[in-house]
């Protein structure tokens, strides 16, 4: 039996109460992507993550996932449960997999469904764009939303492309240009940046 848990339980896919990060319907995007609080709505939603860790998880809004959080919450458990799904329990997901929950994330869920919770707290620029970079947990950005971030255009993710000035054009090796792009693109983007060449 525990081996047949120990396998059952590294195919079972996450969940967790996440915040989802969305553009605003009817603000324009941000200039800069300093602004970008301000341009974002932050809900909460319910992440099923697959296999492949670095794809994007699949969300259910809290209402879609009451039933993982009432199934767990009336288990009798206090580690982890895993539960089978059906497609009858989630239909928009389809077909039968695994999923893992504790009782404490059942429990976030359903505090965060009553009509009175606490909307998720807020998120600066600074979180977000580490969001971005999928160094903060429990975060997940719209595909637009992110695609902001990664666009050469906003030049904080990839660099956008900068022309040498002449004067530098044939000094520059092409480690250099590329560093001479960084340094303008953090430069534009309000960050401080040092580069350091010994050569």
């Amino acid at each position: 039996a525990r081996r047949e848990l120990t396998r059952a339980t590294g195919k079972a896919r996450p969940v967790a109460l996440v915040t989802t990060v969305k553009f605003r319907e009817g603000v324009p995007l941000p200039a800069a992507w300093r602004d970008i609080s301000r341009c974002v709505t932050l809900e909460w939603a319910v992440a099923i993550r697959g296999q492949d860790e670095s794809a994007r998880p699949s969300l259910l809004t809290l209402r879609e996932s009451m039933p993982l959080a009432f199934a767990v919450n009336d288990e009798q458990l206090h580690r982890t449960n895993i539960l089978q799904v059906t497609g009858d329990m989630l239909p928009q997901m389809g077909g039968r997999f695994a999923v893992s929950m504790c009782k404490k994330e059942a429990n976030d869920i359903l505090k965060a469904m009553k009509p009175r919770a606490p909307p998720p707290d807020p998120l600066h620029s600074f979180a977000l764009l580490k969001a971005a970079l999928g160094a903060v947990q429990n975060v997940v950005l719209d595909p637009r939303v992110q695609d902001f971030f990664d666009s050469p255009e906003t030049g904080i993710i990839r660099a956008k492309h900068v022309e040498l000035p002449n004067v530098l054009r044939h000094i520059l090796r092409p480690y250099q240009e590329k560093g001479y792009q960084w340094l303008v693109n953090n430069a534009r983007n309000g960050l401080g940046c040092i580069l350091a060449d010994d050569m």
